[in-house]
């Protein structure tokens, strides 16, 4: 769909229109796509075969939990509620949800266990013999089929389509060899781009072995926790059996080759940010937030502002090098920090914690890597508690997480390294986001007949 499309008419044969309504064949009708179209009546058949209650607590059937917009895949197996009928999806049925296909929750089932499905979802199983079922799927969620989803369940998030008329969504059909052909460029393109987001997470362990090393230490074999164990009085830091039980396995940073201090030893402010409620329309100052901070680095690519007084912009503003923490997240996220080095102005928000270090004791990027390394991360999941889904961690845990402290020149020759690693692994993730949104584009342009496929 050509987003900045201006024509104020067009012309549709009587035939061809999908309801009585301009917007709707409007939106159709600047969807161009040079394959011949099918009804998903003529490829594909209904399922509705209901899961009995024993298969569902036995788990020979795994309810669905959701299918993701992005990538249309199918999540199941962690919910348990039974209480509305689930309709069985088998490995190679499409499901699709009856309100948000038009955002792209289209998926197909990967799984040797059958998938249940509540009335808000309907199950299609292809005809293998006339349709390729990847295929189908990446047509469904291209833009020619999603707009057709968009007008005949209301638009405007209306609604749910009905069978009637999600059996009469027309989809791209060239010929099968075509069909897999263009699956297995997308396939290809998805293999490449994992590949390299896999060399940029290597390259970022690799960089975190090697910092640990140096400071000489080694990190632990990851064990499961026991459900018993011991521990002695004169060794509890902590009133919590799941701290206590975490610290069994942490790194001994006493066996390393530098003095350990306690993080607070070498901070000159710790402050927590604003809870004031941000704006998108750009009044005010830029507020960063806790998805800001994106492995280690700010991404300052998606943010909000914030009206506020001049006393409480100074007392907020971000100096270059501060350390900026997130106190309250998921459990893998909370903890994670990043050094903020930017002369503009930026405040930050109440989910983050501002950490100034001493400039004669510390880098802050040596500090921020220690942290973001297995060093930072035992202490942390250690610390942090669950609350409402959420993990958390306050000033007072922070200030107490412990790290070895060479020298200033020491610390300094070790980040650079660091620094050096992390900006790779960058470029690597660069290179796989532009690759997919390439990929992408192509892929839509061979769907819709608007791009050859013989140089596949």
């Amino acid at each position: 769909m050509e987003a900045k499309d201006s024509r104020r008419f067009f012309s549709c044969s009587f035939s061809q229109l999908l309801s009585w309504d301009f917007s709707s064949n409007y939106l159709y009708a600047i969807n161009y796509c040079s394959w011949p179209v099918i009804p998903l009546s003529e490829i594909t058949t209904l399922r509705f075969e209901v899961s009995k209650k024993s298969e569902i607590e036995n788990q020979q059937v795994l309810l669905l939990d959701r299918i993701s917009f992005d990538e249309g895949k199918v999540f199941a197996g962690n919910r348990v509620e039974t209480k509305m009928s689930q309709y069985k999806a088998y490995k190679g049925d499409i499901i699709v949800s009856k309100i948000n296909a038009r955002k792209g929750a289209i998926g197909v089932v990967e799984t040797d266990i059958p998938v249940g499905t509540t009335i808000h979802f309907r199950v299609l199983t292809p005809d293998n013999s006339r349709i390729d079922t990847k295929f189908l799927q990446q047509a469904l969620r291209s833009s020619f089929c999603r707009n057709q989803f968009e007008i005949l369940t209301g638009g405007q998030g209306k609604g749910e389509i009905s069978e009637k008329r999600l059996t009469s969504i027309e989809a791209p059909f060239p010929p099968l060899p075509v069909q897999q052909k263009i699956v297995a460029y997308w396939e290809a393109a998805i293999t490449k781009a994992r590949l390299l987001e896999d060399q940029a997470r290597a390259t970022i362990e690799e960089s975190s072995h090697t910092f640990i090393h140096e400071l000489g230490l080694s990190i632990p074999k990851k064990q499961e926790s026991e459900k018993v164990f011991s521990a002695q009085w004169k060794d509890f830091d902590r009133w919590s059996v799941s701290y206590n039980q975490a610290a069994i396995t942490m790194l001994d940073l006493s066996k390393g080759k530098y003095p350990v201090v306690e993080l607070g030893a070498i901070l000159d402010l710790v402050q927590y940010g604003t809870s004031e409620k941000t704006n998108s329309s750009g009044e005010g100052v830029c507020v960063i937030r806790m998805n800001n901070i994106v492995d280690g680095d700010l991404d300052l690519s998606n943010l909000k502002h914030l009206k506020v007084s001049k006393d409480i912009e100074e007392s907020l503003k971000l100096l270059n090098r501060d350390i900026l923490i997130n106190r309250t997240n998921s459990k893998e996220l909370v903890g994670k920090c990043a050094v903020f080095n930017k002369n503009e102005t930026y405040i930050f928000a109440s989910y983050l914690i501002r950490l100034r270090v001493d400039a004669e004791k510390a880098d802050p990027h040596f500090v921020a890597f220690t942290i973001n390394s297995p060093i930072g991360r035992q202490q942390i999941n250690a610390l942090s508690r669950q609350i409402i889904g959420q993990a958390n961690i306050n000033s007072q845990e922070i200030r107490s997480l412990k790290l070895p402290l060479p020298d200033l020149k020491v610390q300094q020759k070790l980040i650079q390294n660091a620094i050096q690693a992390r900006q790779k692994a960058a470029t690597l993730r660069i290179e796989a986001k532009e690759h997919m949104e390439k990929a992408s584009t192509e892929l839509e342009q061979r769907i819709l007949g608007t791009r050859s496929v013989e140089n596949i």
